[in-house]
């Protein structure tokens, strides 16, 4: 993965490119419809509309220069893991906590590590690092490191967040609150 985009690899990206565009911009209407059917922002709402309109912005930049498609792998890789958590989130909301739960935890906790800090993280990270001589030419290769670097935090204080919940959950003890 680097900066530099042959014309082949310019061409096999658009489609998945494209589709994944349209995946997040479908995220943001769903979010946006919950939000006004709610009146409010919860949780982490907000964190997520900035993140995907970040994301938008950046693929429709990176479309209609038809530039830095090499490094747009490694942030549609993270999406791998979303369908076991959007299972997750109807599993909780109707109180499923069955054996399918624990497995999907667990399957959540080893498809983040795996894709989020470890395809998007390290692998894009070394790529980001390797790129480093051309990250100033273009405002838009700028964009794509600031992405990368705010998101690849996230995606490792979110991997320790979820790595706590499963511990919690498996070591005995562990969800206990120490008293005086």
């Amino acid at each position: 993965m680097t900066f530099v985009d042959s014309a082949e690899t310019q061409t096999k990206a658009i489609l998945p490119m494209s589709v994944f565009m349209g995946y997040i911009l479908s995220d943001v209407v769903f979010v946006t419809v919950a939000i006004l059917m709610k009146g409010k922002f919860e949780g982490d709402d907000g964190g997520f509309m900035v993140h995907h309109l970040a994301i938008l912005v950046t693929w429709y930049m990176a479309l209609t220069k038809r530039s830095c498609f090499g490094f747009c792998i490694g942030p549609m890789m993270c999406e791998v893991t979303q369908p076991l958590l959007g299972l997750r989130y109807y599993m909780a909301k109707y109180k499923y906590f069955g054996p399918i739960f624990t497995v999907n935890g667990l399957a959540i906790l080893v498809s983040w590590w795996v894709f989020r800090v470890g395809g998007y993280v390290l692998l894009q990270g070394r790529s980001v690092f390797n790129s480093a001589g051309l990250m100033m030419d273009d405002p838009l290769r700028v964009l794509m490191v600031v992405n990368w670097g705010i998101g690849g935090v996230l995606q490792v204080f979110w991997g320790a967040k979820i790595l706590m919940g499963v511990l919690k959950f498996l070591v005995p003890g562990m969800n206990k609150k120490k008293t005086k």
